[in-house]
């Protein structure tokens, strides 16, 4: 079987609602029709560098503009699966982003079948896969270990 590398960027937006964290995910329509919950990301196009992607993705699956991006810590993701024949090596980098407003909407139905804000226990429970729910613990873990994380960040 032909195996390929493939790469996308990715952003794990939180917002802090009545001093509690929460993170937006997105229910994303897979290539084989069925859907899970996950958090937004995409590849990179002609030109953009890897926060560009994130934010350029989180925009054309939630309709989210403004986010403050942190630069560190990242979170980096890794997985493989078949599609199409070909075994695909996919590594992802999640950047840390926070949202200034719950205002979400959803901008690809074709992708997006839902979108929603919830705990980071809550979201744990929820995405599918056992690499989204590390890295939604690791991200929670740099929230709580440095609270002064979004201070002062653009």
């Amino acid at each position: 079987m032909h195996t390929t590398k493939d790469q996308s960027f990715g952003i794990i937006p939180v917002i802090n609602i009545n001093k509690e964290w929460k993170v937006l995910l997105v229910h994303q329509i897979s290539y084989y029709g069925d859907s899970f919950w996950t958090l937004p990301k995409g590849h990179l196009e002609a030109n953009e560098t890897e926060v560009e992607a994130a934010k350029r993705e989180l925009f054309e699956e939630t309709g989210v503009k403004k986010i403050k991006i942190m630069s560190s810590p990242t979170f980096l993701m890794t997985y493989d699966f078949i599609h199409q024949g070909v075994k695909i090596d996919k590594k992802v980098k999640y950047f840390l982003g926070l949202l200034d407003s719950t205002t979400i909407s959803i901008q690809q139905p074709e992708e997006i079948k839902a979108l929603r804000i919830t705990t980071f226990k809550e979201a744990k429970k929820a995405v599918a896969h056992k690499e989204t729910k590390r890295i939604l613990s690791e991200a929670e873990s740099a929230i709580a270990g440095d609270q002064s994380l979004f201070q002062g960040r653009h």
